[in-house]
């Protein structure tokens, strides 16, 4: 008898139960939280705030100074006002709590007017979104402003707007308390009033600072410069020390590496290095993230548990009214009614429980997910650093178009991307403990028989284990020659007898592994969904993934930027132009860069630098020192003027050399350019040669043309005599 055919239908009370739960769901699946007015006076108060924060964007602009464009006009005010340096590492905290409160707002705002709305989706939503949006970025960008102009009189606008906002959220509570989802309200605003009440002692505070240093409306343009000795303990100093120092391989027992490799994945999760400081943007974008997720998962838990609830209850009071156990003598339609609410009771706990165990587990995986990619973009970062481009692709393949839109981008799509990550790893928990649940409680009360493909299954799965240690026992034991470390194939015709008789056995398991593979890939896909670091394609198409493609553009523009190589040398150069003026011995400069061989020959030329300090003198050494220099840096030696002349000059003879400054390829290039010029010079002498005999040539035709035509006016003149001569006869 077929598998099929032995399976029974399921019950006509299993049917009746789940059309009970839609309908009870449906039913109840209205948002039923009270508007409170006082919501509404708030948000129309914050409305009408964005008119006075745009008249203040206009004073702290008029405040200052233009940099580059028409300086001649009006004294070079008018200058633009930023929000947030997103290349800074400075007040992460003051950015965090002034960004997570414009996010929290507008998405509130989002939810109460959508919810009040009867026709969802629509273009009015969208725009109204929109508008919304733009309102709460231009209240709070005063706020965030602040922090990059640090002035007097910023810092007084900001606690302003801060100090209003706060009184309207503190009377929003308190006028909503008779209200019954009152202890709701507070704990979905406990973030934004913890970020209210910081800034609001962080503003006078700091405003405070500013007016002591005199900073009113213009901050003091005064460059602090780190000293040679501070410039090597920071961290892009040991950056750079590190770099230069040779690579030296250790070897190291086994036991202890494995052990060693146990405690890195340990620290996968999160590992701090000293010094490494994380841009001020994505630590904003990691805190807006979570107060986002934070008030979704408050909004969900009002809005699906009550229902859940009342689905309960009023499946117990059915249960009670009709029995709980069966009657003999009682109608059909009671016993199908009662087991029919005993599923129905069932299954709404299979989904509170369900719900109960995936919303934690998920807050929990995502908070694993974002340590995690801190520790990653700060890996990545020090790779591109070094010019490593294993895991993020250089930036030649994407034009610097796409690498600015990428980073345009990368802010909003990263809290995005984060939001849906958390949405899609709860729901794939929710399903696979819903699974789990209906499966023990609900399908095994089903009276089928399918436990046969449960059986199969398993028979499946046993044969594919057992062929995967027979084939590891094997390779073990027979075809791999002493330590199985190296790859080093023995006993050949047993190996091809033995692929022979379990390739249909692998073709069977290949259909398991095949289904495991895709279940694989679908929990890294659910969970990974929310790194943007880490690329769903392959990696010929790695940038066709649009996230690790914004996520590229970023990583490239901080490294662009905030090289520490680049702000090393930098800073050396500055530190070295200052200690020039004052005139501090060169060992006191270049020494800490130095190893000890090179700080006895930095120390040598210091004192050569006292023996003359003539013209030629001078000149010696700078020629001598930039030998030395091109001697331990042979990498820019092809940047050098003479070989670029010389590559000029193959590239015109139409020879081509290697990018290299090897002696060998200088003597055959100019032996080939000598030889090159050797032909030419034959060429042309050949041609000149060919233009004397044409010219000689030219010239004898000519003599003997005028010669002829000499001969023939005198043979003509002798004529004419003749005749002449003749007729003057014969009269």
């Amino acid at each position: 008898m077929p598998l099929t055919s032995s399976l029974k239908k399921p019950s006509p009370a299993f049917l009746t139960s789940v059309d009970i739960f839609v309908d009870t769901f449906q039913e109840n699946l209205v948002y039923q939280r009270e508007i409170c007015p006082a919501e509404l006076e708030a948000d129309t108060i914050l409305t009408y705030l964005a008119i006075p924060s745009i008249v203040i964007i206009l004073i702290s602009s008029f405040c200052q100074r233009r940099k580059i464009l028409r300086l001649d006009l009006c004294g070079g005010r008018m200058g633009l006002v930023y929000p947030i340096n997103i290349f800074t590492r400075d007040s992460r905290l003051e950015y965090c709590c002034s960004f997570g409160l414009a996010a929290c707002s507008a998405y509130e705002r989002v939810i109460l007017f959508t919810f009040l709305k009867e026709n969802l989706w629509t273009l009015t939503i969208v725009l109204e979104w929109s508008v919304s949006f733009l309102i709460y970025a231009t209240l709070f960008f005063n706020i965030a402003s602040a922090f990059s102009i640090k002035t007097a009189l910023s810092y007084f606008f900001s606690s302003l707007f801060v100090w209003i906002i706060m009184v309207v959220r503190f009377n929003e509570l308190a006028s909503c308390q008779e209200n019954d989802n009152f202890v709701v309200m507070v704990i979905k605003f406990t973030p934004t009033i913890l970020c209210l009440s910081y800034l609001a002692v962080k503003t006078p505070y700091l405003l405070l600072k500013a007016i002591q240093s005199k900073e009113y409306v213009e901050r003091k343009q005064v460059q602090e410069f780190q000293t040679v000795e501070q410039i090597r303990e920071s961290f892009q100093g040991k950056h750079v020390r590190k770099l230069l120092k040779h690579p030296v391989q250790q070897i190291v027992d086994t036991t202890v590496a494995t052990k060693e490799n146990f405690i890195d994945k340990l620290h996968k999760i999160y590992r701090e290095e000293k010094g490494f400081k994380y841009p001020t943007m994505l630590v904003t974008i990691l805190f807006v993230a979570a107060m986002i997720i934070y008030m979704m998962t408050i909004d969900f838990m009002v809005l699906i548990i009550p229902h859940l609830n009342n689905i309960l209850s009023k499946s117990l009071e059915a249960l009670e009214r009709i029995g709980y156990v069966a009657v003999d003598g009682e109608l059909p339609s009671v016993t199908n009614t009662r087991e029919s609410l005993h599923l129905v009771f069932n299954m709404t706990q299979c989904v509170l429980y369900s719900l109960m165990a995936a919303l934690p587990l998920s807050c929990f995986t995502l908070i694993v997910s974002s340590l995690h990619s801190l520790i990653s973009f700060r890996t990545n970062l020090l790779a591109v650093y070094r010019g490593n481009f294993v895991n993020i692709p250089e930036s030649g393949r994407q034009t610097g178009l796409s690498l600015c839109i990428g980073s345009l981008k990368f802010s909003g799509y990263q809290v995005a991307y984060i939001v849906m990550g958390h949405v899609w790893t709860c729901f794939f928990l929710f399903l696979l403990f819903l699974f789990i649940t209906v499966f023990i409680i609900i399908v095994i009360g089903i009276n089928s028989r399918w436990y046969l493909w449960v059986y199969t299954l398993c028979a499946m799965m046993s044969m594919t284990f057992i062929l995967h240690i027979l084939q590891t026992l094997l390779v073990k034991t027979f075809y791999l020659l002493g330590n199985t470390r190296y790859l080093r194939l023995d006993n050949r015709r047993f190996f091809f007898i033995t692929i022979y008789y379990l390739f249909l056995f692998n073709i069977l398991s290949g259909f398991v592994s095949c289904m495991i593979r895709i279940i694989k890939s679908c929990v890294v896909s659910f969970v990974a969904v929310s790194k943007m670091d880490i690329c769903m394609l392959p990696r010929m198409i790695d940038l066709y993934d649009p996230g690790f493609a914004i996520y590229h553009g970023f990583i490239h523009l901080e490294a662009s930027h905030n090289n520490p190589v680049l702000q090393v040398f930098i800073g050396l150069l500055i530190a070295m132009s200052k200690n020039k003026k004052v005139n501090t011995p060169i060992e006191d400069i270049g020494s800490p860069y130095l190893t000890p061989f090179q700080q006895n020959k930095s120390k040598t030329f210091s004192n050569m630098s006292n023996v003359g300090t003539t013209r030629e003198f001078s000149a010696a050494r700078f020629t001598w020192l930039v030998a030395y220099t091109l001697i331990h840096n042979p990498t820019i030696r092809i940047y050098r003027r003479g070989f670029i002349q010389l590559l000029n000059a193959a590239i015109r003879d139409g020879l081509k050399v290697p990018l290299s400054d090897r002696p060998i390829y200088f003597i055959l290039t100019q032996i080939q350019c000598a030889q090159k010029n050797k032909k030419k010079s034959m060429i042309t002498k050949q041609k000149l040669m060919g233009l004397r005999k044409n010219t000689n040539r030219k010239k004898s035709h000519a003599r003997k043309s005028t010669f002829h035509s000499n001969s023939e006016h005198e043979t003509a003149t002798d004529l004419t005599n003749l005749t002449s001569t003749e007729a003057s006869s014969s009269k």
